[in-house]
């Protein structure tokens, strides 16, 4: 195979199919027909959720809990990935004047606790702290501390270094250079993803709660141990709301300060689309808002913070420390058994979200049912097409010259022909028509914008027929036209810049 992306597709297929038969398909049955009954009764129960007081106070509270516990582990998530972000930054070390081996170590230092799940990091400090809220927090700040670290040191060594260098050979201090050169190019960066964190740390309060820290997680795993599927169903829709709320509110903030888009912090900074910049009102007001909401939430769940320099936190993480150097390798082909089990779990895991992920991404995007869109590509009403007009302005404006509107079957449907060629007349040439209140005005073109509920045809003119010098008493030059040349008669001039698109009633 010649094309990369074909043997890159091989590998990928490959990969699935040797994932599959790690995981047992061929076999073993893939469906126990025995439990039909038992999921038609959980499908049913989703109709008929129990909507009783007793139950939505309970749903209630565990919402908040669930809540609280995002916004405390996003807090110290985002404190400890801003601070080993600029750790493990390139750049930091480089206004320094160290050499860029510091970052790595560092790098590779902070490449631990991101590896490990936040659930085992929950099971973990449960045996050390037991049930309490201290846990579900510590269980996410620390593994999404480490990854908005990593996230954090790329876009602090993506954005531009100009202003930093500008300032160190000036002879300003490395700390002030950086804290007023770096930091506030990346600082609409750093907000953004700080957002999806958030959205995630929702999402992984949910998980914990399995271990018993509590909120909705922790009554949708006892709801489904007794097997009532009813107040399941009513933990499930208190879940999606929160998430779904959380996620039209971070993206309307995120509009609003003008962050980039989730796609564009995986480009470079050179790349990326422009934004426009949040006013420091703004700002502070965002920050003051989840200020307040942490200090709401550490009241609410009461965490005991104490528990992190007890003594007996310490003697039990010495204890650890010590049990863990020399590591034991005594089982280590079942370890490697497992990790073939995972790798292939993931792998598995991966090509079933692309699947999933390619089947609803297009009804999910926001211009799928829009005019020209693939499930509405023949404008029909009046305001559709009036969008269409506008877009095809707006288009003409941006670009310099006309594009194709989105074709109809309508006959009312604008239509765009080939126009009439004005000779130059001299001095006796008509003056230019100044633009009608409506128009739109390009140095290419001119064209007015039809309001909704008018019948509007766009045509060019019949093409008039070619005229000699002779004929018209003046130069070739003048007789070529505004566009330096002239088209045969019979046929029409081609789309471009210089064409004038006009209105006309049917």
């Amino acid at each position: 195979m010649r094309s990369p992306a074909l043997r890159w597709m091989a590998i990928g297929m490959g990969a699935i199919v040797l994932s599959l038969l790690q995981a047992g398909l061929f076999r073993q049955a893939l469906f126990n027909f025995d439990g039909l009954p038992l999921l038609g009764r959980f499908f049913r129960a989703a109709i008929r959720p129990d909507l009783s007081t007793e139950l939505l106070a309970l749903t209630f509270r565990a919402t908040l809990t669930t809540f609280a516990y995002g916004i405390c582990g996003t807090f110290f998530s985002v404190v400890l990935g801003i601070v080993s972000g600029i750790l493990s930054s390139e750049v930091w070390w480089f206004s320094w004047g160290f050499s860029s081996r510091f970052w790595i170590v560092v790098r590779v230092l902070i490449a631990f606790p991101r590896a490990v799940h936040e659930l085992i990091w929950g099971l973990f400090f449960l045996s050390i702290w037991g049930l309490d809220p201290l846990v579900g927090i510590v269980a996410i700040a620390l593994p999404f501390g480490a990854i908005t670290a990593k996230v954090f040191s790329e876009i602090l060594d993506d954005t531009p270094r100009q202003p930093l260098i500008i300032l160190l050979n000036s002879g300003v201090s490395p700390w002030t250079a950086f804290f007023y050169s770096l930091l506030p190019q990346a600082f609409l960066n750093l907000v953004s993803y700080t957002f999806y964190r958030f959205e995630c740390s929702i999402r992984s309060a949910a998980v914990l709660g399995i271990i018993g820290a509590g909120g909705l997680g922790y009554e949708i795993f006892l709801s489904l141990q007794s097997l009532r599927y009813e107040q399941l169903w009513t933990f499930f829709y208190a879940l999606v709301i929160l998430n779904g709320s959380v996620d039209v509110v971070s993206a309307l903030l995120r509009r609003r300060l003008g962050c980039v888009s989730r796609l564009d912090l995986n480009l470079p900074q050179n790349q990326r689309s422009d934004r426009r910049t949040a006013s420091s009102k703004a700002i502070f007001l965002l920050l003051l808002s989840f200020l307040l909401l942490l200090g709401l939430s550490v009241w609410y769940i009461h965490p005991n913070f104490g528990k992190l320099w007890s003594p007996r936190t310490a003697q039990l993480l010495a204890q650890v420390a010590r049990s863990t150097f020399p590591p034991d390798f005594s089982g280590a082909s079942q370890i490697f058994v497992l990790s073939i089990e995972t790798v292939a779990m993931s792998v598995l895991a991966i090509a079933f979200a692309t699947l999933g992920g390619l089947l609803l991404a297009f009804p999910a995007a926001h211009n799928f049912f829009l005019p020209g869109g693939l499930l509405n590509p023949n404008p029909k009403t009046e305001r559709q097409r009036y969008a269409c007009s506008k877009s095809f302005i707006s288009s003409v404006e941006h670009e310099g010259r006309p594009a194709r509107p989105v074709p109809g079957r309508s006959h009312r449907t604008p239509r765009v022909e080939s126009p009439r060629r004005q000779p130059a007349r001299g001095h006796h040439a008509r003056p230019p028509e100044s633009p009608s209140p409506g128009t739109a005005t390009t140095a290419a073109s001119t064209i007015q914008m039809p309001a909704p509920g008018r019948r509007t045809t766009w045509r060019w003119p019949a093409t008039a027929p070619r005229r000699s010098a002779a004929a018209t008493g003046h130069s070739s030059a003048s007789a070529s036209g505004p566009a330096g040349g002239s088209a045969p008669a019979g046929r029409r001039r081609p789309l471009n810049s210089s064409c004038r698109v006009r209105r006309s009633r049917r």
